[in-house]
């Protein structure tokens, strides 16, 4: 690999976190938004929908392959001794952590979510809402937004470092 390639590849990266950063955000500033104000019936089963709707093919690349790009950045940044290789590492490490709080928080509140029945009565629909705990759910949103956001930042610093 060049040192060419390795800003293609650095912009690659970055534009991927950019991608998957806006879905985060997304969640945060748009969709728990709207989903708030919803009865416990309609929450329920419209956070079903999306969260449904996201997990597909299309997401699950978007949200892993950067894994595999800022690995072997890491690994070429520090094989030819590059400046910059401390700030690869630290955005591989925040985006780490990012997927770590997705599986961690997220992805067990969301399926906790949907193992609800949206048709179940209306104490029913209340305790699953109130097990689903929104405001953990957005605790582990806003750490996975934040720290993409860092890692974005950090590679960002590594990519003006070898211009």
């Amino acid at each position: 690999m060049t040192n060419t390639y390795f800003l293609i590849g650095l912009i690659i990266a970055i534009v991927m976190l950019a991608l998957v950063l806006g879905v985060f955000s997304l969640w945060a500033r748009t969709i728990m938004r709207a989903l708030k104000g919803m009865d416990d019936a309609a929450f329920i089963k419209s956070f079903q929908a999306l969260d449904k709707a996201i997990v597909s093919s299309v997401f699950m690349v978007q949200f892993f392959a950067p894994v595999l790009v800022l690995g072997g950045l890491v690994w070429y940044a520090y094989s030819q001794s590059m400046s910059g290789a401390g700030f690869v590492l630290a955005g591989f490490v925040l985006y780490l952590a990012a997927i770590v709080g997705t599986m961690a928080i997220n992805v067990p509140l969301n399926d906790g979510l949907q193992k609800v029945d949206p048709a179940a009565d209306k104490e029913s629909l209340a305790r699953a809402r109130k097990a689903f705990n929104e405001p953990r759910w957005m605790a582990g949103n806003a750490l996975r937004t934040y720290v993409t956001l860092g890692a974005i930042c950090c590679l960002s610093a590594a990519l003006y470092l070898q211009l």
